[in-house]
């Protein structure tokens, strides 16, 4: 095995602290480029929920209640089927609405106006 005289081992140490050197400013850069993804993971998480947190489920409801009565109204669907499908939307508004305020999901337990009544 060859022996490494001073000025090999003087070259293997400028070499060392040069790659040592590279790697401490790289370093950084890797740190920023991570700081970055999780800004970006942050703010696209925020933005997704703020876009998709805007959908009412309420008006839904509303839309789907008119057109049942324009169904009901040209005869493409009976009274018995449209207060069948009314109560059955009434019903998942009101737990909707007592899963968010804690309330009874019964509707006798319900104040006045939660009920779906006055939308036909």
């Amino acid at each position: 095995m060859p022996e490494v005289g001073e000025k090999g081992a003087m070259m293997i140490l400028a070499d060392a602290n040069s790659i040592q050197k590279f790697l401490d400013s790289i370093s950084i850069y890797w740190a920023g480029l991570g700081v970055a993804l999780l800004v970006m993971t942050a703010v696209i998480s925020f933005l997704r929920t703020w876009y998709w947190g805007r959908d009412d489920p309420a008006d839904a409801d509303d839309q789907m209640v008119r057109e049942l009565e324009e169904l009901k109204r040209r005869g493409d669907l009976s009274e018995e089927e449209f207060r069948s499908i009314k109560g059955r939307i009434s019903r998942r508004r009101i737990q909707a609405d007592s899963r968010k305020t804690g309330s009874p999901a019964n509707a006798a337990d319900s104040p006045p106006g939660q009920t779906m009544q006055n939308m036909s």
